[in-house]
């Protein structure tokens, strides 16, 4: 599965970029995290559906420092990544 997530909230400047580097790293996924100009976060994640499900609920709800409100996330087309990246 190949998914595009925008977290928003509180996410900026309070490690979350790397809380989710760590959860992708630990589950096996690949893709990308970045902040965006608007305050939020914004993933590329690619891995099996359970994994991926398990990433979802750790990064919405787990982030130490981070105030995650929600996430928008999206089915994408496939899309290849080697391991997973902060940009």
């Amino acid at each position: 599965m190949h998914l595009h997530i925008l977290a928003f909230g509180n996410v900026q400047g309070r490690s979350y970029r790397w809380f989710v580097f760590s959860i992708a790293r630990k589950l096996g996924i690949t893709g990308t995290v970045k902040n965006l100009p608007d305050g939020n976060v914004e993933v590329f994640a690619t891995g099996k559906k359970k994994a991926l499900d398990e990433f979802l609920q750790a990064i919405e709800h787990d982030a130490p420092y981070a105030e995650v409100k929600g996430l928008n996330v999206h089915h994408i087309p496939s899309k290849e990544y080697q391991g997973f990246s902060v940009l």
